[in-house]
C-alpha cells in the first residue's frame, strides 16, 4: 500500500494510479502498453495471454475433464508471453491450483510468465498497472 501511495504521488495525485500521458482522466492506453511490451523485447507477431489465474484454472479442469488437457497445455507453451492477473486473490479449488503450478513448471525456461498484481483501495476502487507492475513468476 506504501507504494501505491508513493506512486499516486508522482503521477499527479489524481483520481488514477496510472494515468494517460496526455490527460489524467484516462487510464494508460493500450498503445502505451503494446509499446511497452514491445520495449521488454515482445513483437507484434508474438503471442501473448492475458488472463485470470480463476479462468486459466477454469479451463485447465474443465481440459482434463475432457481429456484434452494436453492438448491446451502444449497450446500454453506456445505463448510468449503468458500474463496472469488476480494470482493469490480468488481462490483457487486444489486441483486447479496443481494445474496451475504445472502450467508454471513446463513453461519454466521456455516461455515467460509473469502475474500481474491487482489490489483494492480503500475507497473501493480497483487498481492495477499492466506496464509498471509486472512481475516475473
Amino acid at each position: 500500500m506504501l507504494i501505491l501511495r508513493d506512486l499516486h504521488a508522482l503521477t499527479g495525485g489524481g483520481r488514477l494510479v496510472f494515468p494517460s500521458l496526455r490527460s489524467p482522466q484516462r487510464p494508460l492506453s493500450e498503445n502505451t502498453l503494446n509499446a511497452c511490451y514491445r520495449r521488454l523485447g515482445y513483437g507484434k507477431d508474438e503471442v501473448t495471454l492475458f488472463i485470470t489465474a480463476h479462468s486459466l484454472s477454469s479451463r485447465l479442469m474443465e481440459a482434463r475433464d475432457e481429456k484434452r488437457l494436453m492438448k491446451l497445455q502444449a497450446q500454453l507453451q506456445n505463448v510468449k508471453l503468458l500474463i496472469i492477473d488476480e494470482l493469490g486473490y480468488v481462490p483457487l479449488s486444489q486441483i486447479g491450483a496443481e494445474l496451475l503450478f504445472e502450467v508454471f513448471s513446463q513453461r519454466y525456461e521456455r516461455g515467460s510468465t509473469m502475474r500481474h498484481p491487482t489490489c483494492h483501495l480503500k475507497n473501493g476502487h480497483r487498481c492495477s498497472s499492466p506496464s509498471a507492475s509486472l512481475v516475473p513468476c
